[in-house]
């Protein structure tokens, strides 16, 4: 069976679940007609090939029942051969359990599972009332982007320690990936929000001020040599 065909038959018993089937657009395209149509109060992504552990969502809604005030949920990370076996995990060396924690140890989340939109909770509310989207025309860095846009409309995150989703790994290459022509524009967005954001909470100094600046300029380096590959 295609992924379709089985969503199809879990839709054609369960009313809770729809399913949209159109040509590929990209995977900022598709996320977006998720959200437009989304009815639920909070709104989880995955990926392909990709796979959460049976205890996830259970998981987030018992933080949610917790505390009500809780608006963005970040979970741990395994990293899975194309077997699913799991090869690494990713977790902060620490609990975060306050804003002010938060704030503090950022550096030690954009390191680590930041980036992408698949290890989190959000809250669909949030995501509508601000007009959220990924950007449709930018292909890299745009999950970071609507992270930062979320996370400058809430007040109240949660860090689980747990590895709740699992990423399955492909071998390649970063180096040979194809260049962007929207790459230098899209991790000036990034970064331009992100600093804006730690300032705005007071948190653009020490660790967190170093990380973010060695992480613009390998980018941009990374950048670099991808033309001069292409060259």
């Amino acid at each position: 069976y295609s992924s379709l065909e089985i969503g199809k038959q879990y839709a054609a018993t369960d009313e809770r679940i729809k399913v949209i089937s159109e040509e590929n657009g990209g995977v900022s395209k598709a996320r977006n007609h998720g959200l437009e149509i989304a009815t639920g109060e909070y709104i989880q992504f995955v990926d392909s090939d990709d796979f959460i552990e049976p205890t996830m969502c259970q998981t987030f809604i018992d933080c949610i029942n917790n505390d009500p005030t809780i608006e963005y949920i970040i979970c741990g990370l395994n990293y899975c051969t194309n077997e699913g076996k799991i090869d690494y995990s990713t977790t902060l060396p620490l609990p975060i359990n306050s804003m002010q924690e938060f704030y503090a140890n950022f550096y030690l989340l954009l390191n680590r599972f930041f980036r992408g939109p698949v290890n989190k909770l959000f809250k669909l509310s949030i995501i509508k009332q601000n007009n959220i989207r990924f950007l449709k025309d930018i292909h890299i860095a745009e999950d970071a982007i609507f992270n930062i846009d979320y996370l400058s409309k809430t007040s109240n995150v949660k860090v689980i320690e747990e590895c709740l989703y699992n990423v399955v790994e492909h071998n390649t290459s970063r180096l040979t990936t194809s260049f962007n022509e929207k790459e230098f524009e899209a991790q000036y967005i990034f970064y331009n929000k992100l600093i804006t954001y730690l300032i705005n909470h007071n948190s653009f100094h020490n660790e967190n001020k170093t990380t973010v600046l060695e992480q613009y300029i390998y980018n941009f380096n990374d950048a670099l040599k991808k033309i001069i590959l292409l060259k």
